[in-house]
């Protein structure tokens, strides 16, 4: 890539003294420090630490390796739930004094760290505090396992207006969705049931069109059905509204009891929407044994339907879940049996779908082919991603590869992917405490990926902390 390439792509003249020539491209200088075999992001050196945690208080960041250290405690986040729970009852009750100074402790010190408290107005607050960092905002008003109709309506409405505050306002440029939300659950589960009877349907897929739609419907129950096409139009709606609004949409995982229709109605979707750039991204778990067949598979599908397959590529965050559903079930589990199976599954999916970017590059395609977005906390996972980018000619902001963490967790890697020229995002949660924050701590608990990043993120966080206490240069420091 020429120099010229990147001043088309949006690169100020002052930000290329950040980068150099390797060869034929220009690639990011803090990213080759963070590449070296290896070493790579795992023993990042102390001018790597100033740029991830430049812009963080002294404060902020003693008070995360505070929450982080006390985390990894085994049980403690399970007890901490439980704890929540007992807690939001008695508060709801309108019994339990210590209930509520509970509820205020938390709402005062973990809540603000992980999301952007109860209104999306803290989102423009977040927005602020990554400001000169390059790093965009995914916002999730997080609703899933909506029961009513009324209750879906108002879901859908509300992610319809979630989607026009954030094109407003600028904050970000991608909305998150759960399904469930606004689609019956008994509709998602009776769908998984007619799609995996055939024993092909890992490999298979029911290309979406509208004969195929008209066979799979047919074999749902009447009121099945019903709830099906009410889902679907709500999808549309919200899909439709995003596209007119220039937001993109990420469309969760759910349970994989629920994964077969949901990853039917996002091909639908995508096969609508995606005709010309990425609107919709659809969630692949890695931690599930048939999870890069799954990939493939829609990769597949959409070369050869003509539409762009958007991917969020994650390990998954529903372990206990699916460890219940096959006792209960008497069933193989649908996830891998170790880590170490999750973290090679989910490279080999990072490394498919870099190929095909850098094969549709070197083709000369105008049209962007696959997109995906890298969603993360693991070091070795980004610097292999950063790593492949390198070696197969992808340049930082080729707007096909995309890196996100949650708020929170590991915020030092969005900060230096960000400074460094990479496409960086940071996941914003924001909602009602006593709805959100029971859904965080389980999705913490849960998360085969967020353990990972406490056990590194902490070291990283007093080796930052220490500097700046024995470092004049920091004596003022917040």
């Amino acid at each position: 890539m020429s120099m010229a390439h990147f001043m088309k792509k949006g690169f100020a003249p002052a930000r290329m003294k950040h980068f150099r020539r390797t060869g034929k491209c220009w690639q990011p200088i803090l990213s080759a420090r963070m590449i070296s075999k290896g070493a790579a992001t795992r023993d990042m050196n102390k001018s790597e630490l100033q740029v991830g945690f430049k812009g963080v208080s002294t404060f902020e960041l003693f008070t995360r390796y505070s929450l982080l250290k006390l985390s990894s405690v085994p049980g403690v986040l399970t007890a901490v739930r439980g704890t929540t729970s007992m807690a939001l009852d008695r508060n709801q009750k309108s019994s339990g004094f210590l209930s509520q100074i509970f509820i205020n402790i938390l709402k005062k010190t973990i809540y603000p760290l992980y999301t952007a408290g109860e209104h999306f107005n803290g989102c423009k607050n977040v927005k602020r505090s990554f400001t000169g960092t390059g790093v965009s905002l995914m916002i999730d008003h997080s609703v899933e396992g909506v029961a009513s109709d009324s209750a879906r309506k108002e879901a859908r409405n509300q992610k319809i207006k979630l989607i026009s505050s954030v094109c407003e306002s600028k904050v970000g440029d991608f909305v998150a969705i759960k399904v469930t939300a606004v689609f019956s659950m008994d509709a998602l589960i009776a769908m998984s049931e007619v799609i995996t009877e055939r024993k092909d349907w890992r490999e298979a897929v029911w290309t979406p069109n509208e004969t195929s739609k008209s066979c799979l419907e047919d074999m749902l129950s009447k009121d099945v059905s019903r709830l099906w096409k009410e889902g679907m139009d709500s999808m549309n709606e919200i899909c439709t509204h995003a596209h007119k609004n220039g937001v993109k949409v990420l469309v969760d995982a759910e349970e994989s009891n629920m994964q077969p229709a949901i990853e039917y109605l996002a091909r639908c979707l995508m096969s609508t929407y995606n005709r010309e750039d990425p609107i919709v991204y659809n969630t692949f778990q890695m931690y599930l044994r048939d999870g890069i067949i799954r990939l493939e598979r829609d990769l597949s599908d959409a070369e050869k339907n003509d539409y762009i397959m958007a991917a969020k590529i994650v390990r998954g965050a529903y372990m206990t879940g699916e460890a219940e559903r096959a006792k209960t079930e008497n069933t193989e589990s649908a996830i891998n049996n170790s880590k170490e199976e999750t973290d090679a599954q989910y490279n080999r999916a990072l490394e498919v779908l870099m190929k095909r970017i850098a094969l549709n590059q070197k083709n000369g395609n105008e049209r962007l082919g696959p997109a995906f977005m890298a969603a993360t906390h693991n070091r070795d996972s980004i610097s292999n991603a950063i790593e492949l980018m390198n070696n197969l000619g992808i340049p930082p902001r080729h707007p096909g590869v995309r890196f996100a963490q949650i708020l929170g967790l590991c915020d030092n890697i969005p900060r230096f992917l960000g400074r460094a020229g990479y496409n960086a995002h940071v996941l914003v949660l924001y909602g009602k405490f006593g709805e959100l924050f029971p859904f965080l701590l389980r999705r913490l608990d849960e998360s085969c990926d967020s353990f990972g990043a406490i056990a590194t993120e902490t070291p990283l966080l007093w080796k930052e902390i220490w500097r700046r206490m024995t470092s004049r240069a920091h004596v003022g420091e917040n």
